[in-house]
């Protein structure tokens, strides 16, 4: 676990929900397909969110931190724990439910898991402000989400107020949303494609997408399978 922000933020820092009530479980059903309970957890959506901003490195041709530094497969659950400040054994149970949910796949060539953009999309589009709905509490020092966090505050006005991830050492004050997982804070600071990705999920987990207004595009962003930015 990374230090920092882990005591900024509650117990219920992790939060998962079961699949089974939702469009994934009762397509099932209406397919008469036997069904089985897949509780999907709020970090399963940062270890997807990572490997789509790993899918776009590869693309752009860029570098991954981890490869430079470990020389090692940044698909790794190694790599993925010293990243995101989650435990392997939680990569890896992560990795299974989104496998089992649908929202990622075996790469054929590869064998790694990678998201379903498809999937991904609709889900943190729709989804995600029903079974992982951000709060938003009192005042505090962190880090700017949602359309404050620098990667997209130049597309849309954050307005007066603006949202914050609790963190000690952030240095601007707004109204505090609780991340998907505690050691967000700490993990977008060495990537800047996965704050841009979280950041954007906060959009839907605060249910203000709408001021987005005739720029749909905007939202998609990172997430189309032919979108290579």
């Amino acid at each position: 676990m990374l230090p920092g922000a882990a005591a900024d933020l509650p117990s219920s820092a992790t939060k998962q929900v079961s699949l089974k009530g939702t469009p994934y479980g009762l397509l099932s059903l209406v397919l008469g397909q036997r069904t089985e309970r897949i509780c999907t957890k709020s970090q399963d959506l940062v270890v997807l969110l990572k490997l789509v901003s790993l899918q776009q490195a590869k693309n752009e041709g860029d570098a991954h931190p981890g490869e430079a530094a470990y020389h090692d497969d940044p698909y790794s659950v190694r790599s993925l724990e010293s990243a995101l400040g989650i435990s392997k054994t939680e990569v890896n149970a992560s990795i299974n439910r989104s496998l089992s949910s649908g929202l990622a796949v075996k790469d054929r060539e590869s064998g790694h898991a990678k998201p379903n953009r498809r999937n991904l999309h609709n889900f943190v589009v729709h989804g995600l402000k029903f079974v992982f709905p951000a709060k938003p509490g009192a005042m505090t020092r962190g880090i700017p989400t949602a359309f404050a966090a620098a990667p997209l505050k130049n597309l849309i006005s954050a307005g007066e107020y603006i949202y914050v991830w609790p963190y000690a050492k952030g240095k601007d004050m707004g109204q505090a949303v609780e991340p998907l997982y505690k050691s967000v804070p700490q993990a977008i600071q060495k990537d800047d494609r996965l704050y841009e990705y979280l950041a954007l999920s906060m959009v839907s987990g605060l249910e203000i997408k709408g001021r987005l207004g005739s720029r749909p595009s905007v939202y998609r962003k990172g997430f189309s399978e032919n979108d290579h930015r």
